[in-house]
């Protein structure tokens, strides 16, 4: 939607699908619009934003950063430690098996479903989950490990939920820096 069709509408609920996506200055025009559910209600006026993230400290990685961060933990069957799933050292590529970062023996499908949230700052009132394919049962180790070889911003993004900037493209202070040129000013002679 455009501005003018953000403004007509009120909401209780806010839901931001497709968050980073999305026309970010719109989003901020329907914030607005959960001021009548708030002054009638203090316990209405939520807002909800869903998305995969795309650059780091944007969108939804900006507010996941402000949130509890609920992680998925997974209890290996064979050492009983809980691991927070992670790519690459939770996938052992050569035997295609999900595996305990604590023990190397195999994540099961099984481990894998019996998992909980945990949250990793649980005094924040904003929460956040990080869902990546790692966690889905369904989804083989080497289902993950061929979609690494895709695009990786793509593999990241999509598969992880990571932001992923390209490290060829990354801007980074000492770039600005050396592009900076200093031209004599006219007025000044």
């Amino acid at each position: 939607f455009d501005e003018g069709e953000a403004i007509a509408i009120s909401a209780h609920v806010l839901v931001k699908d497709e968050f980073d996506r999305s026309r970010q200055d719109v989003l901020k025009i329907y914030e607005t619009r959960l001021g009548d559910a708030k002054r009638d209600r203090p316990d209405l006026g939520f807002i909800w934003a869903f998305s995969n993230p795309s650059t780091p400290n944007f969108g939804v990685h900006e507010l996941y950063l402000k949130s509890d961060q609920k992680v998925w933990m997974v209890k290996c069957h064979t050492c009983n430690r809980y691991q927070e799933l992670t790519w690459p050292e939770s996938i052992d590529k050569e035997r295609q098996l999900y595996i305990c970062k604590h023990c190397n023996r195999e994540i099961t499908t099984q481990d894998r479903r019996m998992g909980k949230w945990i949250a990793k700052y649980p005094e924040r009132t904003i929460s956040g989950y990080h869902i990546s394919k790692l966690i889905a049962p369904w989804i083989t180790a080497k289902e993950l490990i061929d979609a690494s070889e895709q695009d990786p911003s793509t593999f990241y993004n999509f598969w992880l939920g990571e932001p992923y900037v390209n490290p060829d493209v990354q801007v980074s202070r000492d770039s600005i820096i050396k592009a900076i040129v200093l031209t004599k000013n006219p007025q000044s002679d």
